[in-house]
Formats: C-alpha cells, sequence, structure tokens
C-alpha cells in the first residue's frame, strides 16, 4: 500500500512532468519528496485541501484545460483564504484530479453557492460542455500532515 505522503509525492511529481519532465522525474525517483514534505509542513494550521476528481473525455481536454485556466484560476485567485491549486492529469483513465489547498475549511466554505454557479456557467460555455460541466466523480476534503 502507498503511504499518503508517498502518493502526493507522486501527484505532485505528475504535475511537474506536465511542466518540466525532466524536473519531475527527478523528483519522482529520487524518494525524497521534497515538494510534498514542503507543502505539508508550510500548510498553515487548520489549512484544507478540497479535492476533486472529474471525469475528461480526451477529446475534451484542451478545452478543459483552457476553461480550468481562464475561468477557476483567476476567480480563485480573488477568494479569500484561497492558497494554491494543482492540476493532474490521468491519461490512463480519461480523469483530472484538481487540489485546491484553503486556508481554511471555513474560508472555502464561505464562497457563495451564487459566485460559484455563475463561474461554474462560464466554465461550461468556455469549455463547451453541457450543463454540469465534467462529472464529478469524487469531493473530498482532506487535512495536510505528514504520513
Amino acid at each position: 500500500m502507498i503511504r499518503p505522503a508517498r502518493l502526493l509525492a507522486l501527484l505532485l511529481a505528475l504535475l511537474l512532468a506536465l511542466a518540466s519532465p525532466a524536473a519531475a522525474w527527478a523528483n519522482a525517483t529520487d524518494g525524497t519528496a521534497p515538494a510534498a514534505e514542503t507543502a505539508a509542513a508550510d500548510a498553515p494550521a487548520g489549512a484544507v485541501v478540497e479535492l476533486l476528481r472529474l471525469r475528461v473525455p480526451e477529446r475534451q481536454r484542451q478545452a478543459w484545460q483552457k476553461a480550468e485556466q481562464l475561468v477557476w484560476e483567476p476567480w480563485l485567485r480573488q477568494q479569500p483564504g484561497f492558497l494554491s491549486r494543482e492540476i493532474l492529469w490521468d491519461p490512463d483513465h480519461a480523469e483530472a484530479l484538481v487540489l485546491i489547498h484553503w486556508a481554511s475549511l471555513a474560508d472555502w466554505r464561505s464562497i457563495p453557492e451564487a459566485s460559484i454557479e455563475r463561474q461554474q456557467r462560464r466554465y461550461e460555455r468556455l469549455a463547451g460542455v453541457g450543463r454540469g460541466g465534467f462529472p464529478v466523480l469524487e469531493s473530498r476534503t482532506l487535512e495536510p500532515g505528514a504520513a
């Protein structure tokens, strides 16, 4: 069984692979997982991670990535308590994993539902998908921590 810290390290390495294959390979294979350990150590007390796993058909991947970048990323940066976001792609299952880091659960939950719905509609229009967007396969709240 893979330890949670190691799993997080592998997920972070995958994200790095999308940006820099050489750096990601080094982080994924050296066993030290510095990015994951630093992220957990630097997380403020009470921080949470919103996990979303989405079904994104390969033929819609580029539209999905563009919509994520142009709609959700700028909006999230404006939200109180938003710390960072990671987007990972699983090509074997045509799934995306989105990890959104919040300073607290209260910050995340304080966002008005109407604001989220407006962004969702913009996201769906830009991605060219129907109401509901890409199916959410999983949604969880995680706490950063060491293994």
